[in-house]
């Protein structure tokens, strides 16, 4: 328990000393990261670092202005808590690693604290060490008992029971900056960076896989038969794709800064195994090209996205597409899929995709009475377009006989023609998702009635748009003729929505995969959903109407270095959430309404 009471202190103490910390990328924060990563011994298993202590205030007075929540000066505060006084070096930065415990087998990490400092000396005077002149020394921090001793220029600090272990980690001579690789100039562009190293990546991966596992039996022991198999089809997923990436990850990270505006990004780098499946499956990905949502239509919209498609992913999409059905159609209640059954669906969706390079799309905001789906559009990359069409008809035609024999199947393409809309020729498919409205409760019927349409039918329509393009169009052939005409007019294009184009411009210009997710979009889904589902006579449910504003965006990019993602919140959009949030907690209980922007 005393333990476990000063790893939770020292966690805590870190803690306090990120939130007082700023958060805005720097380009030369070279000079401050190299120190503590040559500081950290090399057989840590991860790391969290803060880049630049000595303008937290003004970043957070920043920050905290565009929310409108007032802080007091982090820094100051963090000082004198701990009693920090002379020696503290506020131009450096600062970390946390976690260290394995070699002491004895089955020995549980304990985290080392690296704070800068200019003396050393000076610097645990305030600490009233038990001895100044020893390797380590007991001090006293908050009315806590560590243990502190010197690396490079940097105090480093854990708790008692460790003081054997911190005498090893300050006498180690090969830092983490030898095997950390790419994540070194990664690490310098985020104020704060979590990295699991090799060791600990693996590690981790394979106790969240494990952890998976139990959880999953402990559902699968739940007496609901039907909704349990659908639960534990899913746990089989995400245990089987966290398997794979014990495999095929060599490190991970995360990272976290706002730039001179204010924008939040969340990052993370992941290092892959050479050689690895993943790794070969990366390699050579050429970089995207020309402008962002340049083929769907500028609408109110939910989500949206764009990337590549590399020709090798076909057939793991296709296999894991097909492994999906097959578990789905089983927690369904029906029989599941056999070997040659699967296969068959797998070689179908496999011939689906041949062809294909790149997919731009969109799911626009439902329109009442509607199917959820019906404002959905895409448009796709492919080498010939009219060859790509047949090829889809005889695929659909496999894919028709693939599934026409499974009972309880849950949605079942029903028919494929032949169609043509202004001068474009085309296909329609009509998709049977009725059998999913019949099953459980009234209350999840009328559910899935907002989501599928009163009917459970929906039509996807595929138009050749030119030599190498096809649209797609869900719902009504109306709704195909918009989605053509905007491919054809680049000025009625997603990307020419004025709050879109803010978030575009903040993305990485060349990532392969970009997505947008639009906060009022989602509420309007939301809204639809709730008064669709709530039965005639039900309690309301009354949601504001949120005001517009730039998405969130979302990228990911591989390049020689591994796979990197990033999420952009950006400045006006972290600006207005804080206004909505402040306007439904003073209002709250009173009847829901719209928020104008300027409020």
């Amino acid at each position: 328990m005393k333990t476990a009471r000063r790893l939770t202190t020292a966690a805590m103490f870190f803690t306090a000393l990120a939130f007082a910390t700023r958060i805005q990328a720097q380009a030369d924060s070279a000079a401050t990261v190299d120190p503590v990563l040559k500081a950290i011994p090399d057989d840590a298993l991860a790391f969290a670092m803060i880049n630049d202590l000595a303008k937290t205030d003004s970043s957070i007075s920043k920050l905290a202005t565009l929310v409108q929540a007032p802080a007091p000066s982090g820094l100051s505060m963090l000082k004198s808590m701990a009693g920090i006084q002379e020696g503290f070096d506020e131009n450096g930065s600062a970390a946390i690693a976690l260290m394995p415990d070699k002491s004895a087998e089955g020995a549980k990490p304990f985290p080392v604290i690296y704070l800068p400092v200019t003396d050393y000396k000076k610097f645990i005077a305030a600490f009233k060490p038990d001895d100044a002149t020893a390797e380590t020394t007991g001090v006293t921090i908050a009315n806590q008992a560590m243990v502190v001793g010197h690396k490079d220029s940097f105090a480093a600090f854990t708790v008692p029971d460790h003081k054997a272990q911190l005498a090893k980690v300050i006498a180690s001579t090969k830092g983490v900056d030898t095997i950390v690789g790419s994540f070194k100039p990664w690490i310098g562009k985020h104020q704060i960076s979590i990295v699991g190293t090799p060791t600990g990546s693996k590690t981790a991966l394979q106790a969240a896989s494990e952890g998976l596992k139990t959880v999953r039996a402990i559902i699968a022991a739940q007496p609901n038969a039907q909704q349990t198999a659908q639960v534990t089809a899913a746990f089989d997923m995400y245990q089987s794709v966290l398997a794979k990436a014990s495999t095929e990850v060599d490190s991970f990270g995360f990272g976290l800064g706002l730039d001179e505006n204010s924008n939040l990004s969340i990052d993370s780098h992941t290092t892959l195994i050479a050689g690895g499946a993943w790794d070969t499956a990366t390699k050579g990905l050429k970089a995207a090209e020309g402008n962002r949502f340049a083929g769907v239509q500028a609408a109110p919209f939910v989500f949206a996205f764009e990337g590549i498609w590399p020709e090798q992913w076909g057939d793991a999409m296709a296999d894991l597409t097909a492994s999906m059905t097959a578990s789905m159609t089983k927690a369904s209640g029906g029989e599941g899929m056999d070997e040659q059954q699967q296969k068959n669906y797998a070689d179908a969706m496999r011939s689906l995709m041949k062809g294909l390079h790149g997919m731009s799309f969109v799911m626009g905001t439902p329109k009442p009475g509607g199917s959820m789906y019906d404002g959905m559009a895409a448009s796709m990359k492919v080498d010939d377009a009219s060859s790509f069409l047949t090829n889809y008809r005889k695929s659909m035609d496999q894919v028709i006989d693939a599934t026409k024999d499974l009972k309880n199947f849950p949605f079942k393409f029903s028919d494929v023609k032949k169609i043509e809309i202004d001068g474009h020729s085309g296909l329609a498919i009509s998709m049977d998702m009725s059998g999913m409205l019949a099953n459980g409760d009234p209350a999840t019927a009328k559910l899935m009635q907002t989501m599928f349409g009163p009917t459970g039918k929906l039509t996807t329509r595929l138009l050749v748009a030119d030599d190498h393009t096809l649209v797609v169009a869900y719902g009504s052939e109306d709704h195909a003729k918009e989605v053509l005409a905007a491919y054809k007019n680049p000025q009625s294009s997603l990307a020419s929505d004025p709050d879109v184009a803010t978030t575009l411009k903040l993305l990485p210009p060349h990532a392969q995969w970009v997505g947008l997710v639009s906060i009022k979009g989602y509420m309007d889904l939301i809204r639809s959903v709730l008064a669709g589902a709530i039965p005639a006579g039900g309690p309301a449910i009354n949601l504001p109407e949120l005001p517009a504003m730039p998405p969130i965006g979302f990228t990911a990019e591989a390049g020689t270095t591994g796979l990197d993602t990033q999420m952009i919140l950006p400045a006006e959009t972290l600006g207005t959430i804080s206004k909505v949030s402040r306007h439904a907690i003073q209002q709250q209980g009173a009847p829901g309404g719209t928020i104008p922007p300027g409020q």
